[in-house]
Parts: C-alpha cells; sequence; structure tokens
C-alpha cells in the first residue's frame, strides 16, 4: 500500500509504502481489502496488534483508530486512515469516517492517480 496523504510527513512521508503482507496483521488485510468493512481500533492494545509500527504510532500520541476502505466499482482501491489519542473516538466516528471515505472516494481516487 502506498500513502497518498500524510498530515505527519516526515513520521510517514507522501510515497511511503506498507508491505501489507509484513506490516499489518492478515485479519485487518481481509477485512479492509477483502470483505470492505471498516476496523476500529479502539486502544492502543488494538493498535499494538494490528501494525507493526505501532511503536511509532504511540510515539505520535495516537492510540485510537479508525480504517475504512475506499471503495471504487465493487474493488477496496484505498484505505482512510483516521488516528487519535486512545478513547478518542465512538462508533458515531466510525460511520462519519465511512460517509467521508464514501463521499469522498473520488477525490481519494484522484489523488492515488497523480
Amino acid at each position: 500500500m502506498e500513502r497518498i496523504h500524510s498530515s505527519r510527513p516526515v513520521e510517514y512521508p507522501v510515497g511511503g509504502r506498507k508491505e501489507v503482507s509484513k506490516d499489518v496483521a492478515a485479519d485487518w488485510l481481509r477485512a479492509s481489502l477483502v470483505e470492505q468493512v471498516p476496523f476500529f481500533g479502539r486502544s492502543k492494545a488494538d493498535v499494538d496488534r494490528i501494525f507493526k509500527d505501532a511503536e511509532l504510532i504511540a510515539s505520535l500520541g495516537c492510540g485510537s483508530i479508525i480504517n475504512v476502505p475506499v471503495i471504487a466499482d465493487g474493488k477496496t482501491v484505498a484505505v482512510l486512515n483516521v488516528l487519535d489519542a486512545e478513547g478518542a473516538y465512538t462508533d458515531d466516528d466510525v460511520d462519519t469516517v465511512q460517509n467521508i471515505a464514501s463521499d469522498g472516494a473520488d477525490a481519494i481516487i484522484a489523488a492515488a492517480k497523480e
């Protein structure tokens, strides 16, 4: 997976890549890419379990994460990732991020092609 935007470009530069087969947990891959469902990591323990770079994520003050697949023509073409401090998000926030991913799919896809 290649990063097309970053609010932390020093730590996570645009164009940076994650080798999904070894940098994220298999169940996250299946949920995001195949089942096309959001992942809601409510706690640092959730983030630690899923992401190999969890230590860097924690060093940035992030301990919860919402990942939502961006879907076009039935395929996952990107994953929108939103992170904050542990306990910062609720189930309602997951719905909000899903709406952003859906409403912004065309713009996200266009950015990925640049």
